[in-house]
């Protein structure tokens, strides 16, 4: 046996070692998963079950309810650092036996572009940029030897995992993973082609997001599907708190939606700001996906960190540029179907219909006077909903806008709100008119 062979045994003789100990981890996590499946819960009556563990009884006080329940902090961060750890002894393992390949196994590359071909030849570890490139190509022509040079260049131990900086949609510069730019592309052999030579499924680009994320954000029920099968998590979040479900229903991916629930991803997570799935699908006007996630069991009154409910944003201005008005009257009225509160109330003292009518959104009012809102409601400024309405000072004041005011102040009048109520400030609505047309419209009004 010449020197080759011998090393090459011995080579393969301790990555049998290697393998026993790897399987000796999955041992203990399987075994863990029979002794917490063995667990049997109170029963409520103070009485003890008895659990079928050998070293002892457990009780655990069951999930309040099924399909919702998260796990308390100490578990979340165990689960959470032991799946930091794979996701580190992967990269590790990866670049490992890419090193061992390279030793004993010859790659012909012949028929390589010669860019590609000086790259692997320099013996040199092969940068991101280099991916992003070979990537790009791939991307664009889908064409075959595309293909194997990005093959060649992940069997080389190419760094899967760094940034590069892409063009967004809108014209923008982001940096992100190649992963998370092939699923972007939508272009799942792309997708497929990286993980399977290494790229880590969790990595995240530097606002927080992952490739599931990406998925989210296109829609992508088969990409999805894909990366969670390979180790994708439905609770990572983002630097401000969105998990991909919030992102899928705020892009209006009612089937990628539907997927992740059941997929048992939690409908009532919230963001950093404290908005759900369905307040993100009400601000952006997803009127299937925010009937899906109610259909589901969505809280339709549940209030973010600033109080809002979903039924506010149907108004208020979210994430546009330049920030405007809203006015989704058929997600209101499918909302106060479902029993949103028309009167709810935030700490300014603004209920829906006064911020409706402070933002201009004429269908939402309308939609919340059929419904019983309290039309003489004031804020803790002493505003009616018609001191709002005709004040335009710092509103834009465009002809579209005017027109939805002087709407609503028509269907306030008509409603028998009083014109004459002063505010604290001892002003009536007539007096806080900030345009002509309103003055106009006061002086038509029946004395």
């Amino acid at each position: 046996m010449n020197k080759d062979a011998q090393a090459l045994s011995a080579v393969q003789r301790e990555l049998k070692v290697v393998e026993a100990s790897l399987l000796g981890v999955v041992g203990l996590v399987q075994k863990m998963q029979r002794v917490l499946g063995s667990v049997e819960f109170s029963d409520g009556d103070g009485s003890e079950s008895a659990s079928t563990s050998p070293a002892e009884n457990v009780t655990l006080t069951p999930p309040a309810e099924e399909g919702t329940a998260t796990m308390v902090p100490p578990a979340a961060a165990a689960v959470s650092n032991l799946q930091k750890s794979v996701e580190e002894m992967k990269k590790v393992f990866h670049a490992e036996l890419n090193s061992l390949m390279n030793l004993f196994y010859t790659i012909d590359m012949g028929s390589l572009r010669e860019d590609v071909f000086s790259v692997v030849r320099s013996f040199q570890p092969v940068g991101v940029q280099s991916v992003h490139k070979a990537l790009e190509a791939f991307l664009k022509t889908g064409q075959k030897r595309e293909k194997d040079d990005l093959s060649v260049l992940l069997k080389a131990g190419a760094q899967l995992d760094g940034l590069i900086e892409i063009q967004t949609e809108t014209g923008g510069k982001r940096l992100r993973t190649p992963l998370i730019y092939a699923v972007l592309a939508g272009n799942f052999q792309a997708v497929n082609i990286l993980v399977k030579g290494g790229a880590g499924v969790m990595v995240r680009d530097p606002r927080g997001f992952s490739a599931l994320h990406a998925a989210s954000q296109k829609g992508d029920v088969q990409i999805a599907k894909f990366l969670l099968s390979k180790g994708a998590d439905l609770t990572a979040e983002s630097e401000t708190g969105v998990r991909p479900l919030a992102l899928a229903a705020y892009n209006g991916a009612r089937d990628l939606v539907t997927f992740f629930l059941t997929k048992k991803a939690n409908l009532h997570a919230k963001t950093k700001d404290g908005d759900t799935a369905l307040h993100l699908a009400v601000s952006n006007a997803k009127d299937l996906t925010v009937k899906t996630l109610l259909d589901r069991g969505a809280k339709v009154n549940e209030p973010n960190k600033n109080g809002l409910s979903p039924l506010f944003y149907t108004v208020v201005p979210f994430n546009t540029a330049p920030p405007g008005p809203s006015d989704h009257g058929e997600i209101a009225k499918l909302l106060v179907s479902r029993g949103a509160r028309v009167n709810a109330r935030l700490l300014t003292g603004r209920t829906v219909l006064l911020e409706a009518a402070y933002q201009g959104s004429a269908e939402v009012v309308s939609v919340l006077l059929k419904n019983g809102a309290d039309i003489h409601a004031v804020d803790n400024r002493g505003n009616t909903a018609l001191h709002h309405a005709v004040q335009m000072k710092g509103m834009g004041g465009s002809g579209v806008e005017l027109e939805k005011r002087l709407r609503i102040a028509e269907l306030l009048v008509k409603g028998g709100i009083d014109v004459g109520y002063f505010n604290n400030s001892g002003r009536t609505a007539r007096e806080n008119a900030s345009s002509r047309y309103f003055q106009t419209f006061f002086e038509n009004l029946p004395s």
